[in-house]
């Protein structure tokens, strides 16, 4: 997806909230090295500050996050809720450059393994149930 588009969408998605319409959405973000896909909803919240709705596609947990467009990035942070006791929770944080549509992030879990930085990267949304249940290097997850 071309930036342009990207942040077009951010506008509408701007637009349409203040006209009472849905949060605008899916766009979907990979986190390599690591096997999670985020797939979000944006709705704004005023200025150019946004909610984000969602889930991690790899577990099908469910995830919040908020953000905001500053001069040519999307700066967000996001938590991560563990499906089950076997999992941690994770809370994260990063920078959306617009110009690549993708940028530095870093995740923080309680046991400091299942974590670390990444680059996270708009992707194309996978087809429903085309994402692995369990994977070996996914957020939040021990080894």
């Amino acid at each position: 997806m071309d930036s342009r588009v990207f942040a077009g969408l951010l506008f509408l998605a701007a637009w349409t909230t203040v006209s009472g319409a849905e949060p605008v959405g899916p766009f979907c973000f990979s986190a390599a090295p690591f096997l999670d896909v985020y797939e979000w909803y944006f709705e704004a919240q005023g200025g150019s500050n946004f909610v984000i709705t969602g889930r991690d596609l790899v577990g099908n947990r469910a995830q919040s996050a908020n953000g905001f467009v500053a001069g040519g990035s999307f700066i967000f942070g996001f938590s991560t809720y563990p499906l089950s006791s076997s999992e941690d929770p994770v809370l994260g944080g990063g920078t959306i450059h617009l110009d690549t549509l993708s940028g530095p992030a870093v995740c923080y879990a309680p046991d400091f393994e299942s974590c670390g930085a990444f680059t996270i990267a708009l992707v194309s949304c996978p087809s429903r149930g085309s994402t692995p249940a369990s994977a070996a290097r996914v957020q939040g997850r021990s080894k």
